[in-house]
C-alpha cells in the first residue's frame, strides 16, 4: 500500500506565506 500526501490550496497558501515572511525577515536582517 503507498501513501499519497496530496497538498491542498490551502497548505500550499500557508506555505508560501511562511517562505514569504522568511524572506522579508531575512532581507531585514541582513
Amino acid at each position: 500500500m503507498k501513501e499519497v500526501r496530496t497538498l491542498s490550496v490551502e497548505e500550499i497558501t500557508l506555505e508560501a506565506e511562511d517562505l514569504q515572511m522568511i524572506m522579508t525577515f531575512g532581507v531585514t536582517m541582513s
